[in-house]
């Protein structure tokens, strides 16, 4: 430790600067706004860090450093200025260890080859350089060496909630997914408690209600839908849902314009509507997502100062002052490329679903072991639409097909201009292939104009911020959950490397 002192003692210099401000000032309170716990918490410190004893002892890069005991401040100042590998950090609870493996850190945009990560139980307990010694027996250790680890996939419009479809998510990477159940299982908030237990073998779901004044009631789920006319029923709707166990809502402001050409404008929700009821769900600690594509709609809703978009306005271009709006707000862009393609002319779609040759594998072989992504009626299903003679649309949709590329063309420019303006950026299929669709929305944001980092931002940060699930997935850290891709290819290259998965990793459990 010694070695280090002369080189970081400005580091320790400052910290000790931030401390001395609020008692020379007669500030002694530690719990107090302001005080000097408080200060010490919000000073960037290292970003690669190790658990010891009851907080986090910093190593060198960018993050911050969290005091969990307020006992340990004298030691915590003592070791500010060494490295983490200069103190013993435990790892006899480590579960799994992954070696040498290059870690792909999409929002600095930055890469670290030969990266150890450590895991005990469901969370990372160590990420940093070097191969820990002292583990345990019996300890899983995996050499991943010219391998690449990504944190596990978020998407954050699935409608799917059929084991056979959110398993095969899984396996394609997808650890979390924000679940609005078009046939809703008997239980679907018990499905998502379920779904965060150790070694549950589905993403991670955050289960939504839904809220839609323009939607025929043939079509209505059969679990919670509301459909509210005045603020007061808005309000009424929300607390009974809270009371029922959900904490998140969706509300649908589509007239179908764009999809059918044919509007049910009069069955939008009224904006006074939208306001009350985001306003109410908001006191109750609940999270708003809206569905609206067209601009005048999304407007509103972008006032309301919701939490997510879980489609991208595709008829107009949004202005400068809705971008800003957004990003004061805090609201999240999911612009949902893949779902003009899904609903529009069904063999193009599969044309470019079955691009993929493990398609075309029948069972999984020893090398191969995502290779089975779909039963065999799912792929004959698939097939029979590419050896179509013609188009294959629903007769609902054929304005959509014929307005396809140009909605995509706005669609991309909104994107675009979101990730200029600072808006975080989500990842949401609304449907497709298991798995398939969520990589094809990525591989939609890079012919769009995204990097594959930025892409992959999406997927993880983006979609963690979504949710509001930041403190435990979107990053590979020490105190996270352990969700995290090891893939064969460099993701930063291209974004469709992130289809060559070895393993999965969800909650320190492989797959």
């Amino acid at each position: 430790m010694v070695s280090h002192w002369g080189r970081d003692l400005p580091v320790f210099a400052f910290m000790l600067a931030i401390i001395a401000a609020p008692i020379s000032s007669g500030d002694l309170g530690m719990g107090a706004p302001g005080g000097w716990v408080e200060r010490l918490s919000k000073v960037r410190a290292p970003k690669q860090h190790a658990v010891l004893d009851g907080f986090w002892i910093p190593n060198l890069g960018s993050g911050v450093m969290q005091m969990k005991n307020p006992a340990f401040l004298g030691l915590a100042l003592l070791f500010a200025g060494c490295r983490a590998t200069d103190v013993q950090v435990r790892f006899d609870l480590a579960t799994l260890v992954i070696e040498g493996a290059t870690l792909v850190d999409a929002c600095s945009g930055s890469q670290r080859p030969g990266v150890t990560i450590v895991v005990a139980g469901e969370r990372i307990t160590f990420v940093g350089e070097g191969v820990p010694s002292a583990l345990p027996s019996g300890v899983r250790v995996i050499d991943a060496t010219g391998k690449w680890v990504i944190p596990g996939l978020i998407d954050v419009h699935v409608h799917d909630a059929s084991e056979a479809y959110l398993r095969r998510l899984l396996l394609w990477g997808v650890t979390s997914i924000h679940l609005m159940p078009n046939a809703p299982p008997d239980s679907p908030l018990e499905m998502e408690r379920a779904s965060r237990a150790a070694g549950a073998p589905t993403p991670r779901l955050q289960v939504t209600a839904m809220f839609a004044g323009a939607f025929p009631d043939n079509l209505v789920p059969v679990y919670e839908f509301r459909k509210p006319r005045t603020v007061e029923e808005a309000r009424r709707d929300v607390r009974e849902l809270h009371a029922n166990g959900y904490r998140q809502i969706k509300i649908i402001q589509d007239d179908t314009t764009l999809w059918a050409g044919e509007g049910l404008r009069s069955l939008l929700i009224p904006e006074p509507v939208v306001l009350g009821l985001v306003e109410e769900a908001h006191a109750q600690g609940m999270r708003v997502y809206v569905h609206a594509t067209q601009r005048d709609v999304a407007r509103s809703a972008i006032g309301a100062g919701l939490e997510a978009f879980m489609h991208g306005v595709m008829d107009v271009e949004l202005a400068a002052d809705d971008w800003r709006r957004m990003r004061a707000a805090g609201t999240v862009w999911t612009p949902a490329f893949n779902a003009p393609l899904l609903f529009g002319d069904q063999r193009l779609y599969a044309i470019r679903v079955m691009q993929d040759s493990r398609f075309s594998i029948i069972m999984p072989s020893a090398d191969r072991p995502h290779a089975f992504i779909m039963t065999d009626s799912e792929r004959s299903h698939w097939k029979d639409l590419v050896r179509a003679d013609g188009p294959i649309v629903m007769p609902a949709m054929m304005h959509l097909v014929e307005h396809t590329a140009a909605y995509m063309e706005v669609l991309g420019a909104n994107t675009r201009s979101a990730l200029d303006a600072g808006v975080a950026i989500a990842v949401g299929s609304d449907g497709g292939p298991a798995g398939v669709s969520t990589h094809l929305e990525l591989e939609l944001l890079q012919e769009h104009g995204l990097t594959p980092l930025e892409c992959l931002a999406a997927a993880t940060r983006g979609g963690a911020l979504a949710l509001g699930w930041e403190a435990d997935v979107g990053s590979i850290e020490v105190g996270k959950l352990a969700d995290f891709v090891v893939l064969n290819a460099d993701p930063a290259a291209d974004i469709r490397n992130c289809r060559s998965i070895e393993f999965v990793v969800k909650g320190g459990t492989i797959y």
